[in-house]
């Protein structure tokens, strides 16, 4: 993408916003002089890895935030890959916008308010009023983004329960769900990190806009708690869905012991049976009884004994109920 440069004249001579869209470095080192910015913001600033945050070197403050990025892949699950970072500049009469991309919700701020400018020119405000009313916009852009991916992300929840219920014998996406909780995670990490953000910018911004900034907080801590309260259904599900898979390998590991136990137990009858059996069909003329009249009837009597001591002593270790 080619580089591009918007400047809107918000006071004419105490207050501009100038939006850089993926300048060189050579072009962020030349307003580093304009506007006197530390060469450790501008490492920061050029950096894709950063998480957001604000710090402050002499007159100047830098800012980080991260946007959720609606053009990430499904398979997104990285700050890198799932958020899209816009760098902020802002000091005496200056706020200077870097970002790789031309990010919607930041057009939409460049054309509310350059249409906005004259109007906001006829009131009352302060230019350093101005500088953090466009600042509070810039944060509550960024939160904004954030509201379609947890819409979407309890469809998903619900889509996974619903197939989850619907049949018993059903098993939920084991990856899906983890991908879920995952991405989950990760915005839940952005949304804590943007409050400690907006506390700080409370303590900064003129007593008229701080409660502006508590509003942006309070807009944020809400998006947090949908998002701590679908992590814990989401650990919930996937909790369930072991539990279910673990019933059943119980169930099926039951059924198999059930019939290893009916084989034991024939066997334990039979076993002695054929031992008997075996001994007297030896075709021996010396075995006792083997030519007698009675030979016959000792035989089926001792295996008409051994099978009702097998069976009562069966009964006796529970093994026949």
């Amino acid at each position: 993408m080619q580089a591009h440069r918007s400047k809107i004249e918000i006071v004419p001579g105490e207050l501009v916003w100038v939006d850089l869209i993926n300048p060189s470095s050579k072009e962020v080192y030349e307003f580093s002089k304009t506007y006197h910015l530390d060469k450790k913001f501008l490492r920061d600033c050029l950096g894709p890895e950063h998480l957001p945050k604000i710090d402050r070197i002499g007159r100047v403050f830098f800012m980080v935030l991260r946007a959720y990025d609606d053009q990430s892949g499904s398979d997104a699950d990285s700050v890198r890959t799932l958020t899209r970072k816009l760098a902020i500049f802002y000091g005496a009469g200056f706020v200077l916008t870097i970002h790789r991309t031309d990010l919607l919700y930041v057009h939409r701020l460049r054309e509310k308010w350059h249409n906005d400018t004259h109007l906001l020119q006829t009131v009352n405000h302060q230019a350093s009023e101005l500088q953090y009313m466009l600042i509070h916009d810039i944060v509550e852009a960024v939160t904004n983004t954030y509201q379609s991916p947890m819409e979407d992300y309890f469809d998903q929840l619900e889509n996974l329960e619903t197939a989850l219920m619907a049949d018993s014998e059903a098993q939920i996406d084991l990856r899906a769900g983890h991908y879920l909780k995952r991405k989950n995670s990760l915005i839940k990490r952005m949304l804590r990190m943007h409050v400690e953000v907006v506390d700080k910018l409370i303590n900064l911004a003129p007593p008229t806009m701080q409660d502006h900034f508590k509003y942006a907080k309070g807009h944020l801590e809400k998006w947090y708690i949908y998002s701590d309260d679908l992590s814990e259904n989401i650990h919930g599900l996937l909790s369930h869905n072991l539990a279910l898979a673990s019933q059943r390998t119980n169930e099926a590991s039951h059924k198999t012991n059930e019939v290893v136990r009916m084989l034991t137990v024939i066997s334990l009858f039979f076993l002695p049976l054929n031992l008997i059996v075996g001994f007297f069909g030896m075709n021996f003329s010396d075995i006792p009884g083997f030519q007698a009249w009675w030979g016959k009837w000792f035989a089926i009597l001792l295996l008409l004994a051994v099978s009702v001591f097998i069976y009562f002593w069966a009964r006796r270790k529970e093994w026949i109920k």
